[in-house]
């Protein structure tokens, strides 16, 4: 209660646990357009082609994107390694990867992509250097990509005395 002032012991045990295994099958997380999520690459096999253990997004695109993926962010505990794959990394080829040197000061990575048809990409994380792994916070931003316009679809017929405003986005 109130006042009471007395004498106490406390011990504190800890031991290491050894991370929990995670599967590609069961450790997949699927994101898209303006997602943002905090994870971490402990315990994931090398999906990658670096020398970290890293963690795997699915990034679904409902139309041909322009992708961003960063972990350009606070919550970044090690330096981060980028990849972006047209399918799963262990079947097809990286199409993008971020910034590869070593001794990355910013302790981030950021990947640009642009995705030509709609569908399934995959995104991994993980450290630059060999066995590097923490915490991170992914973000993945998107902008449409403009149409390509047809030249015949896009020609306009003018004739005297008419007025007409256009784009040449696109041509």
């Amino acid at each position: 209660g109130e006042g009471d002032e007395g004498d106490f012991s406390l011990k504190l045990i800890c031991e290491d646990s050894p991370a929990a295994a995670v599967e590609d099958s069961c450790g997949l997380q699927m994101l898209t357009c303006g997602d943002n999520v905090v994870g971490t690459n402990v315990g994931y096999p090398n999906f990658g082609e670096g020398s970290s253990p890293a963690a795997m997004y699915a990034i679904l695109l409902f139309e041909p994107m322009k992708l961003a993926a960063t972990t350009c962010n606070s919550m970044a505990s090690f330096p981060t390694y980028l990849s972006v794959y047209d399918g799963k990394p262990e079947n097809s080829s990286r199409v993008a990867q971020s910034y590869s040197g070593s001794n990355n000061e910013v302790g981030c990575g950021t990947v640009f992509f642009d995705a030509p048809v709609s569908g399934m990409y995959f995104v991994t994380v993980e450290g630059m250097e060999t066995g590097e792994t923490g915490v991170f916070d992914l973000g993945i931003a998107c902008e449409p990509v403009a149409p390509t316009i047809d030249e015949s679809c896009g020609l306009e017929t003018l004739t005297c005395g008419d007025s007409f405003t256009g784009t040449t986005v696109g041509f």
